[in-house]
């Protein structure tokens, strides 16, 4: 259900463990939300990020560090960000922001 809504709202979606779909999206997102809460390889995932502003972003938490190809990044200028709820300072602003540009959940 939530990948059909997320499509109908314009997402794309691929599936990541898949290496010809990974190599077919090359520099194609501009951002990712990773929710997998399990550790998983992510260098494969921050390819497909496109230069200068991709941006994946890691939602959750696992004990395991990742390890990422330091290189890919800075050449391409790509970030990894995360949170694991984001806390009150961050959900008001998210709430300012979905107010001020008329966005609304769908039910």
């Amino acid at each position: 259900a939530k990948k059909a809504d997320a499509e109908a709202l314009g997402a794309d979606f691929a599936v990541m463990t898949d290496e010809a779909v990974i190599g077919s999206l090359g520099r194609t997102f501009d951002i990712i939300l990773d929710t997998v809460a399990v550790h998983h390889e992510i260098n494969n995932i921050i390819s497909t990020l496109k230069a200068y502003t991709g941006v994946l972003v890691l939602i959750g938490g696992i004990p395991q560090p990742y390890a990422m190809a330091g290189f890919p990044m800075i050449f391409n200028c790509t970030r990894v960000e995360g949170s694991f709820i984001g806390g009150c300072a961050l959900t008001q602003e998210m709430l300012d922001f979905c107010y001020a540009h008329k966005i609304a959940p769908e039910i």
